[in-house]
Order: C-alpha cells, then sequence, then structure tokens
C-alpha cells in the first residue's frame, strides 16, 4: 500500500466548492505514479526501457467529494498482476479517516514503440508487494454502448493535454464527457472503459444517452468508439 495527502485546492473546484470529477481521477493517477516511483519503478524509468502503464478501465464510487481546502489522503494498492495486467484499487478518505470515494482500475503494461502488450517482470511484481482486495463490490463490467445516443459535440485534442505515453491523458476523458452531463447531475459512480487512446490533433465526437440510472457518453472517431464513460447516481 502507497499513501499520500493532498489539499483541495482552488483550480480543482466548482462553483459548488468541492472537487471536480476529472481532479479526483488526477488525484488517483498521481497516487499510482507516486507508487510506482517509491519502488523505483515510475515514469522516470519506464520511460528509457520504452514501457508505459496503460490503463483499461475504472470503477470508481463517490460518497461525497472533498470541499475547497480539505486534506485528504490518498491510498493505492497493487492487488494482482497477471501476464501484462495489474489491478490497483484506491481510497480517498477525509481529514477525519472517513472512506469518502474508493476506485477499482485495471492496467496494462506497454511497449511504447510497438504499442504492443508486455509481461510484466517478476522483479516489478515484488517490488510492488501485492495487497489483498479490499472489502468493497465492484461490478467490473465491461461497458457496451446504449441504443440512442445522440452527437451532442465535437472536442479537438490539444498539445496541452498529451502526456508522457505521448496519448491525451486518462483524466482528460472525464473533464471532456462531464461537461455533457445535465447542470446539477452528480455522479455516485462513473465507469469509464477506454478502448483506443486518443492522439495530438484527433476530433472526437461525443455521444450521450440517457439510462435509468444516469448517463452514458461515448468518445468516438469514424464511428469508432475511443471511450465510454458511464455517469450514474
Amino acid at each position: 500500500m502507497y499513501e499520500y495527502k493532498a489539499r483541495v485546492g482552488f483550480s480543482n473546484v466548482g462553483p459548488d466548492h468541492k472537487l471536480k470529477m476529472y481532479a479526483l481521477m488526477n488525484i488517483l493517477q498521481d497516487a499510482t505514479c507516486f507508487h510506482s516511483d517509491s519502488i523505483g519503478y515510475g515514469v522516470e524509468y519506464l520511460a528509457p526501457q520504452g514501457m508505459g502503464w496503460f490503463v483499461t478501465n475504472y470503477e470508481v464510487h463517490v460518497k461525497r467529494m472533498p470541499s475547497y481546502g480539505q486534506e485528504v489522503t490518498v491510498r493505492t494498492y497493487a492487488i494482482s498482476f497477471r501476464g501484462m495486467l495489474g489491478n490497483r484499487c484506491f481510497e480517498v478518505l477525509d481529514d477525519t479517516g472517513e472512506v469518502i470515494a474508493y476506485a477499482a482500475s485495471m492496467w496494462v503494461l506497454m511497449d511504447l514503440k510497438r504499442l504492443a502488450p508486455v509481461r510484466v517482470p517478476q522483479e516489478m511484481i515484488e517490488a510492488y508487494q501485492v495487497d489483498p482486495a479490499l472489502p468493497y463490490h465492484f461490478s467490473n463490467k465491461k461497458i457496451r454502448p446504449v441504443e440512442g445516443s445522440k452527437i451532442v459535440g465535437s472536442f479537438v485534442v490539444d498539445k496541452m493535454y498529451i502526456d508522457t505515453n505521448s496519448h491525451m491523458n486518462n483524466s482528460i476523458y472525464i473533464d471532456v464527457t462531464s461537461r455533457f452531463l445535465p447542470e446539477g447531475f452528480y455522479p455516485g459512480s462513473i465507469m469509464i472503459n477506454y478502448k483506443k487512446a486518443a492522439q495530438l490533433d484527433d476530433e472526437l465526437q461525443i455521444k450521450v444517452a440517457v439510462m435509468e440510472d444516469g448517463y452514458q457518453v461515448l468518445l468516438t472517431k469514424d464511428d469508432e468508439i475511443y471511450t465510454i464513460v458511464e455517469f450514474t447516481i
């Protein structure tokens, strides 16, 4: 397990003074990177090796968002490894120690030159010191497009959104898709399936479908799905 403390800053809150959804994804992502850095297998190690971790899905559950100025503790756990895959979970605790959000995610170790998965080395697995599963229920479902989605806008990937893996950073997908949710809708759960990495100057269409308990938002290009996100209550 790895943990770090963060304070909710002004630039990461909305009009309600609560942490924005994409900013929550950022602190989870940072926990992942800091954990890897702490054991010697972070970005500064992986990049010269031509490797990087790509996330394939997130399942995030939010009890409540922290407010501006509040300190939170972010914990991340390397739960399991299999072949080229790594399963990682998270907890976000408020300043009283209460868990206010938790999440599960799946990552694949990639050869960045061949854009092909590579097996996680045994010495890397041992360095992470695998943790037991957390006591939360995760559906682990594969999201499929629902009927009735409508095009509501488009988005061009700017260079400011590109990360060290040379594709659009994971949290930006949440930033973009959440812009098209109705005003006042606050999801309790967010499920994300990353299908294809968006590159610089890609123009993506945004499609929204109404679900019984929320909304499904798709990012597509030439009818190919790049990401599916479900925001539910």
